[in-house]
């Protein structure tokens, strides 16, 4: 089963109390399932029970992203003292995320 069958069908959608908490957890699922190289177990992130909060969905999806442009930016760099600096800021990113996941 493919991970949009698996995650994005509409009777898996858990935040159906609106459209915009709806299309919102779509949104971070989608961004997730997109950029899954750059995480190491997706589904922990796409079953949590974050998406029925909408709040923190919200700061979930910001921190995913900062997550994802760090680390490219860390593969680009050629100094390790840069890489170092963004490897230590991913880890805090990183930290930041399984907080919010619970």
């Amino acid at each position: 089963m493919a991970l949009m069958e698996k995650y994005m069908y509409f009777n898996v959608v858990i935040n159906k109390n609106n459209k915009l908490g709806l299309y919102y957890e779509m949104l971070v699922k989608c961004y997730i399932i997109t950029n899954r190289k750059s995480f190491n177990d997706i589904s922990k992130l796409l079953e949590s029970k974050i998406y029925y909060d909408f709040d923190k969905t919200i700061v979930f999806y910001k921190a995913l992203k900062r997550y994802v442009y760090i680390q490219r930016t860390a593969n680009q760099c050629i100094v390790m003292s840069e890489k170092i600096k963004y490897s230590n800021e991913r880890k805090q990113i990183w930290d930041e995320i399984v907080s919010i996941v619970g």
